[in-house]
């Protein structure tokens, strides 16, 4: 597995995750950090090695592609049959992804009728390598898969007319974890302040699985310091919440989650990052053009392109903050994008620098 490293990954405070179902406030005790902890981005993965991985999900796809057209050659009728359902689009349906594994459907766009054939990868964001692979299906959307282990995954979909060589695809990130059922990092406003943390499993068989939360330090990592600056040690609660308050300075973190079995076997874990900024985060709702941009940078497959969805936001936001109609904004938005480096340093356009455009928007952004 390659190397993790922690560079500014982390936008705003992502404050508000799932919330637990759990009502019993479980508290632990602050206590030294254990050494030689397991690193603890194993659960996420660096930008630079998303991007590795979707693209070698895409070479994957351009060799199937060649591949399809290197067989035998067609009759002209077979090729009329093959074009008379031709797929114009397609998009990944993720119906569910939680405790008995990941649930997705392809939707399509014809031009007009005729059988379809399915073809799916899984590729674990960990090794980035393809996990499962299916034959090509005939006239079933519908994709059910249980991975082996918790973590993070992506979902390639492809989808072409019965017989046909014309490949269209999508993809997607999912999430697997059998075990948390939910996660929680928000302000405490009690005493002393900081920040509730929780972890919530699915179940807890005779009170005997233990809980346990480290927080990392992104600043001391870049820095090539010790970084785990707080741990709960492993503790057993009464129910299936288990919570923390911790003060954190001023700075970047991740949150580490895990959930053990009564043999002390790690069954599933999760991380979580946020940014202490002193303040609440405000999360904003998006109308259809930003959710749009949102939408666009989760299956970017590159960083410029993702950075290009954060510049529509941005260019957005500050037109319709001077009055300008959403639609017309939403073009201003596209044209400042695709012109990014002529505009960033041009007169008038300052309010390109810097992220003053994103609060409130910047959870969306992981």
């Amino acid at each position: 597995m390659k190397n993790k490293t922690v560079t500014t990954i982390l936008t705003a405070a992502a404050i508000t995750a799932t919330t637990l179902g759990g009502t019993s406030l479980t508290f632990a005790e602050e206590i030294p950090v254990e050494e030689a902890t397991e690193a603890v981005l194993t659960e996420e993965t660096s930008e630079t090695e998303q991007v590795d991985i979707e693209a070698a999900a895409q070479a994957d796809l351009d060799d199937a592609e060649v591949t399809e057209t290197t067989g035998e050659q067609e009759t002209e009728e077979e090729l009329v049959n093959a074009s008379s359902a031709f797929v114009a689009s397609v998009n990944i349906y993720v119906a569910s992804q939680g405790s008995t594994g990941i649930t997705a459907g392809m939707v399509t766009q014809l031009t007009s009728s005729g059988d379809l054939e399915y073809h799916w990868q899984v590729y674990d964001c960990k090794t980035d390598g393809c996990v499962f692979e299916t034959d090509w299906i005939l006239n079933n959307e519908w994709f059910q898969y249980t991975p082996d282990k918790p973590g993070d995954y992506i979902l390639v979909g492809q989808v072409r007319a019965a017989g046909d060589s014309r490949v269209i695809s999508d993809r997607t990130r999912v999430s697997y974890h059998p075990n948390i059922k939910g996660k929680c990092q928000m302000p405490y406003t009690g005493e002393g302040g900081g920040y509730l943390i929780g972890v919530e499993s699915y179940d807890n068989p005779n009170q005997e699985y233990e809980y346990e939360m480290l927080i990392l330090d992104c600043t001391l990592l870049a820095e090539g310091k010790d970084a785990w600056t707080y741990s709960t040690g492993k503790c057993k609660v009464p129910e299936t919440s288990f919570w923390t308050v911790w003060q954190p300075q001023y700075g970047y973190y991740w949150t580490l989650f895990r959930v053990y079995d009564k043999e002390g076997n790690l069954i599933d874990e999760d991380c979580y990052g946020f940014e202490n900024t002193g303040r609440p985060t405000v999360i904003k709702p998006l109308d259809k053009y930003q959710q749009s941009y949102v939408d666009n940078y989760n299956v970017s497959i590159t960083s410029k392109g993702r950075e290009g969805y954060k510049t529509q936001m941005k260019a957005y936001n500050y037109a319709v903050s001077t009055g300008v109609r959403s639609d017309k904004a939403d073009t201003f938005a596209y044209n400042v994008a695709n012109d990014y480096d002529n505009l960033i340093n041009k007169p008038g356009y300052e309010w390109l620098q810097g992220n003053t455009w994103l609060e409130g928007y910047e959870t969306y952004f992981k």
